[in-house]
């Protein structure tokens, strides 16, 4: 049985980065909390955190790479039953393994329309989907973020079983 897989790092496409700018203190408290404190040193507290700015502090940006992809797993050969050939999974995870529901509200796989249940939304970890197939598609994903003042980030990823397996050759 062969194992393939394709790794992108999100979003936008396979190995470009998107920095996620986040809501500070729901992200890293460590890092807000010193910007505060450098913030409060220079005595301009008021000017960059006030009641207008949403929680934000003016000139912090939280970095979150994550890296969404897909592995499949040959039979051997087609499925009697349905003409399956592979099992696969899709998945969004973080690149430092850290815990990503402290940012993440939901994250949504849409996958192709012959599935029961196409729209898959995962309120919690592991971020994956498992199915199985025999052809390929595009999944679209969406990640929806704690903080309503963020947008969703959409990647794709593309489930094939021979793309996957001509990759690994």
């Amino acid at each position: 049985m062969s194992k393939n897989f394709f790794v992108g790092v999100c979003c936008l496409g396979g190995g470009t980065v998107q920095c996620l700018s986040l809501l500070a203190d729901s992200v890293d408290l460590g890092m807000a909390q010193a910007q505060i404190q450098q913030q409060q040193q220079k005595g301009n507290q008021s000017a960059d955190f006030g009641p207008d700015s949403g929680g934000r502090i003016k000139g912090l940006t939280i970095v979150k790479p994550l890296i969404y992809g897909n592995v499949a797993r040959y039979f051997g050969k087609k499925r009697e039953e349905d003409g399956h050939t592979h099992e696969w999974t899709v998945y969004v995870k973080p690149y430092n393994n850290e815990d990503m529901s402290n940012y993440v509200k939901q994250i949504h796989f849409k996958l192709h329309e012959s599935y029961a249940d196409q729209n898959r939304m995962l309120t919690a970890p592991p971020y994956e989907v498992t199915e199985t197939g025999w052809g390929e598609f595009e999944i679209v994903i969406k990640i929806y973020f704690h903080d309503p003042n963020e947008r969703p980030v959409s990647c794709w990823s593309i489930t094939s079983a021979v793309l996957l397996t001509l990759m690994s050759t």
